[in-house]
């Protein structure tokens, strides 16, 4: 998956984060259009991947220690129900950092949708829970749409 995510970086790509002021949501979305369909799946394929959900826990596990040092960090990785596109895959992830007494949970959703060569990477956090499902699925289907649109 290290190498799928480099190719992603590699890829003439565009990324935007969105952050309302009055709310603690975030959302992230990158895509990137790489040079075949054939690598796009191949990309899509790795975060399919049984070994995906490892890494994916390796990453916010790593990540948040780093940012956090002296803290103990728990990460909930599962598989999200995601239709979109010509392929995707979605992932649940659950981080609760522990200092002590006091516990903090994120809240984020990790996806990817496959339109020919162009994969479109998402990513939907909030702390006070799962990013709302209206939210996520129409911010997904606009990008998808506007994608196949222009392919």
């Amino acid at each position: 998956m290290q190498r799928a995510r480099k190719q992603l970086e590699g890829a003439p790509n565009k990324e935007v984060e969105f952050r309302p002021p009055s709310e603690k949501q975030v959302v992230n979305n990158q895509v990137s259009v790489l040079s075949s369909t054939k690598r796009a799946k191949q990309v899509l394929r790795s975060y399919q991947s049984p070994k995906a959900a490892d890494c994916l826990d390796s990453t916010f596990s790593g990540g948040t220690a780093s940012q956090a040092p002296g803290v103990d960090v728990a990460v909930e990785v599962s598989a999200a129900p995601l239709d979109s596109g010509d392929d995707a895959v979605a992932y649940d992830v659950i981080v609760t950092v522990t200092k002590g007494s006091a516990k903090q949970q994120i809240f984020t959703t990790v996806s990817l949708v496959r339109v020919g060569r162009a994969v479109a990477a998402f990513g939907l956090g909030d702390e006070s829970g799962t990013v709302p499902a209206d939210v996520a699925s129409g911010l997904i289907e606009l990008v998808t749409q506007r994608l196949q649109e222009s392919l």
